[in-house]
């Protein structure tokens, strides 16, 4: 690995076809900061990141993620390490981030403070927006996409003159079109409907595709850091996670991280998904080669995590054989997920979600 230092300044660019960069800083936080609900602010402009403070991996950033929760340092006056390690991506992706460029600016790097009051009023109006804006668009409920637009617009009037004001003026504008949003939107009988949905957070992470195989392990102490994050921000929130080999090598690369995730899963806050080693193929790989899948993943859930899992996860396979179910009750494999079926219907007929390649039904 080439080892060259050098300092970098706000609107210099960094990278290369491939690389992987190393930013290091100390800083002390500011006395006004101390006590602060307080943030690390970085715009890499691209690529993808892990920040690591003191040593230990705190969060990863990208084309999505700017803000990194420093509350556990909020009251110390010591140095922090701070450490960046960056990877350029510079293959097609989406629309979004079709971002083939070698080298990306360093755009930002601040440490703020966060005003939850102003935060959750833009975070309940973009809801709205973005419900609006998909009506708008699919025509689906004109009664439900007017009473959006009406009490969005009626929320912004609430908070228009507040934000030339003072910052108390500000929050208090802020709390009130929140308010008003939740009051008239969310919790109003216009929009509320019967049922219950229970939703738990998932990476889909491909263990081969697109980046080299250390940015595969890179990419899971990443994801499971932002996970980990969050997970001490929300203490509602739930988080899954699928392939034991994704559990293994995070136990080698990122210890600490591995010790987290096993307290969580004791705790009932993470869920192990997916009984086999990988997500493998469903279609090429035979009967006994499914069988070693379920083997070693559901060993290595046993004797490393305390835990079983009774779900096949798939959500990224095209199509199943048709034989799979019996192997998976077999193994005390009592339920099945995958997301691919829309994509088989282009190509053959699955009724009633039927296994495309043998039209059998489980």
């Amino acid at each position: 690995m080439e080892q060259s230092r050098s300092r970098i300044h706000i609107g210099q660019t960094w990278g290369g076809p491939d690389v992987t960069a190393f930013f290091e800083r100390d800083v002390i936080l500011p006395l006004t900061h101390r006590g602060s609900d307080v943030f690390l602010d970085i715009d890499m402009d691209g690529g993808e990141t892990q920040l690591s403070v003191n040593g230990e991996p705190l969060q990863g950033l990208d084309h999505f993620r700017s803000l990194v929760p420093l509350g556990n340092f909020a009251n110390s006056d010591d140095v922090l390490q701070l450490k960046l390690e960056a990877f350029v991506i510079n293959y097609p992706y989406d629309a979004r981030r079709n971002d083939e460029r070698d080298e990306h600016v360093f755009k930002r790097a601040n440490i703020v403070i966060a005003d939850r009051v102003v935060e959750a009023c833009y975070f309940d109006m973009t809801w709205v927006f973005n419900a609006y804006m998909h009506l708008w668009e699919s025509d689906e409920n004109i009664d439900l996409e007017g009473l959006f637009l009406r009490h969005l617009e009626e929320a912004c009037r609430i908070l228009g003159p507040s934000f030339s004001c003072q910052e108390e003026a500000r929050k208090d504008g802020a709390a009130a079109a929140g308010s008003y949003l939740r009051e008239h939107v969310m919790d109003s009988d216009a929009f509320r409907h019967s049922g219950v949905i229970n939703l738990c957070a998932h990476s889909h992470l491909d263990l081969v595709y697109l980046w080299p195989i250390k940015e595969t392990f890179r990419k899971n102490g990443r994801t499971v850091s932002n996970a980990l994050s969050l997970l001490r921000e929300y203490p509602d929130f739930v988080f899954s996670q699928s392939q034991p080999y994704l559990y293994e090598k995070l136990q080698i690369h990122y210890p600490t991280l591995f010790s987290q995730v096993k307290d969580l899963i004791a705790a009932g806050r993470w869920e192990v998904v997916g009984a086999m080693y990988v997500e493998p193929d469903g279609n090429l790989p035979g009967p006994e080669s499914w069988v070693r899948q379920i083997m070693f993943g559901k060993r290595y859930l046993a004797n490393e995590l305390a835990t079983d899992s009774r779900i096949c996860w798939l959500p990224d396979v095209f199509g199943v054989m048709y034989t799979l179910p019996q192997i998976l009750k077999k193994a005390g494999i009592d339920y099945f997920l995958t997301a691919k079926t829309q994509h088989l219907e282009r190509y053959h007929s699955v009724p009633l979600r039927f296994f495309s390649l043998a039209r059998a039904r489980w």
